[in-house]
């Protein structure tokens, strides 16, 4: 029987990671009731001890984190000492992201489909023209760091572009800065460039909805 504190889902929750003396804003990769994975480029030596708050539907919710692993896009954490707060905390967001009470991982609700465009950035009132009449992609991988989008007209590798990301019945899209890194047989693949806390959330929903192209 799996043991719901080793269950991870993918979960795009502001976080404030505090070491030392230095907080800074980051954001989470996935989360357990045993610990988080956060995507940062502070480092800090396996053991250390760290603070973390995490900010979700309008809650702060704070905890002591050791540094278990050191990744190139940030570090695995484990919960040291967390309140009954934080962890029954915890375990709701987890319910919800999983959609579900006391079963197991997997995404229950039916699939959610995304469009997705892309356009170079331009400055002022030219963006905002610009907006929504972007390249028509379609989005074949996605991932918190970046994604693969089979298109038409690519951009050169090394260009900066801004991804326009729209979830079904969102009236508008969400953007993200992006840099292409490779050219692939249908298109492109990007990786994501500072993307704000509202792009990760909805990477992440996309991701737990198991993403289609919107018809």
């Amino acid at each position: 029987m799996s043991n719901r504190r080793d269950t991870r889902v993918i979960a795009g929750i502001g976080t404030i990671l505090t070491i030392g003396d230095e907080s800074r804003p980051c954001m989470s990769g996935d989360i357990s009731r045993g610990g988080m994975f956060v995507v940062t480029d502070q480092r800090a030596p396996e053991g250390t001890l760290v603070g973390i708050r995490l900010v979700h539907l309008g809650r702060r919710l704070e905890a002591h984190a050791r540094v278990v692993s050191i990744k190139a896009t940030g570090l695995g954490l484990s919960f040291v000492d967390a309140s009954d707060e934080f962890r029954a905390a915890v375990r709701s967001m987890m319910d919800d992201m999983l959609g579900q009470s006391g079963a197991g991982p997997g995404p229950q609700s039916t699939a959610r489909r995304a469009s997705v465009s892309w356009l170079k950035p331009g400055g002022g009132k030219l963006t905002q023209l610009l907006r929504g009449r972007g390249h028509a992609a379609e989005l074949t991988d996605l991932t918190l760091e970046g994604a693969a989008l089979a298109c038409k007209s690519c951009p050169d590798v090394g260009e900066s572009i801004v991804l326009e990301l729209t979830a079904e019945g969102d009236a508008n899209p969400t953007t993200s800065s992006c840099s292409v890194i490779r050219h692939t047989e249908h298109g492109f693949a990007v990786r994501f460039v500072a993307p704000s806390i509202e792009f990760r959330r909805l990477v992440s929903l996309l991701r737990r909805g198991r993403f289609k192209k919107t018809s």
